[in-house]
């Protein structure tokens, strides 16, 4: 378990990666490689391990089994912190991007001088002294004090609550997890005399502000991932693109229909042809998509790439109207009708800037 020989590997099955998490109880599980595939089937495949594992690392959780006879196998949920190194995100929904913190190195982020140090002690078994000496003194701890695990989880949320105090509501379990993690170490080694009181609390310092910058971070990635965004963005795209269009209330080329899906035609009389199926209609500031074409399209598109839309249609209807980006809804649904080319269909009722992401 060095750097040329970690432990997990994306290429490996999500039935051995969820093996190796259970095996290595309470240590740090480095998954290598996260990167990008050409193969559709290789890129799910991928996509799916990884939710398994982060998700069930995340909730403690794992997989119950059957035998042959019907009794259940013994579950064996992951068990170790997992870390894992990526060329790109992993995709996945809101919920599970929730349950990850986020780090993106660039070059010249890491002191090559530091790392090479800490490689050789990791290499003349120096940090595994130190882990295994930080292990003994906790079993102490827990063998001296049977009050210790309510104490730390009593820890773990203060710490949790004052990074929700710092802004970061979403990710503040993660932070004070890991915050509980960097406070218990430095207290193990101000108690072993390898560092003083002072550099433990500049230390502590430094940490806390870090994990809560890490933090700050973590919004972007989750929005990434919010159901309706990506929705938003395949309507979007779907228009850019040539592959959709909307039209006025009349069926016909609406105002700026460049901007709509239509292209100029001049082959016979000048005017507007329109590109791809009719997702709906806009009227000024207001843009109607028919509730089930609007989905369908918009999740068909999202199959291909990296964030599939996979909640169901009314999920992501209501996302969209619990942040406040449906413009109007008949009494009792989060749809309306609207007259338009002749017909009255179900559409979900957005504005132009709501489309636009705005």
């Amino acid at each position: 378990m060095d750097a040329h020989a970690l432990p997990g590997n994306w290429t490996s099955t999500a039935n051995a990666l969820e093996a190796q998490a259970f095996t290595l109880d309470g240590a740090l599980f480095t998954v290598d490689d996260y990167s990008p595939d050409t193969s559709t089937v290789d890129a799910q495949r991928r996509a799916s391990a990884a939710d398994r594992l982060i998700r069930g690392a995340a909730n403690r959780s794992g997989r119950g089994r059957l035998r042959p006879d019907g009794s259940m196998r013994p579950v064996k949920p992951p068990r170790a912190q997992v870390l894992t190194s990526a060329e790109d995100i992993p995709p996945g929904v809101e919920s599970m991007r929730a349950r990850t913190m986020v780090t993106e190195i660039s070059p010249g982020d890491i002191d090559l001088g530091k790392l090479g140090t800490l490689q050789a002690a990791a290499g003349d078994g120096t940090l595994a002294v130190s882990v295994a000496a930080y292990v003994a003194w906790l079993a102490a701890r827990y063998d001296a004090d049977e009050a210790l695990p309510r104490t730390l989880a009593a820890e773990q949320e203060r710490l949790r609550d004052a990074a929700r105090a710092d802004g970061h509501p979403r990710y503040a379990i993660n932070i004070g997890s890991l915050a509980l993690g960097v406070a218990e170490f430095l207290a193990f080694a101000e108690n072993v005399k390898a560092i003083t009181a002072a550099r433990r609390t500049a230390l502590w310092m430094r940490a806390w502000a870090a994990l809560v910058e890490a933090g700050a971070e973590q919004e972007r990635y989750g929005v990434d991932a919010q159901p309706h965004q990506i929705y938003l963005r395949a309507i979007g795209a779907l228009i850019a693109s040539g592959r959709a269009h909307l039209a006025d209330l009349n069926g016909r080329a609406p105002a700026n229909a460049g901007r709509w899906g239509w292209t100029i035609d001049d082959s016979a009389t000048i005017g507007y042809t329109a590109r791809g199926e009719r997702l709906g209609f806009v009227d000024d500031d207001d843009v109607y998509l028919h509730a089930d074409v609007a989905y369908h399209a918009a999740r068909k598109f999202a199959e291909s790439s990296p964030s599939p839309l996979n909640p169901s249609k009314y999920a992501v209807h209501k996302m969209l109207q619990e942040k406040g980006l449906l413009a109007s809804t008949a009494k009792g649904h989060l749809t309306t009708r609207k007259r338009a080319d002749g017909g009255n269909p179900t559409v979900i009722h957005l504005t132009v800037k709501a489309l636009d992401g705005e």
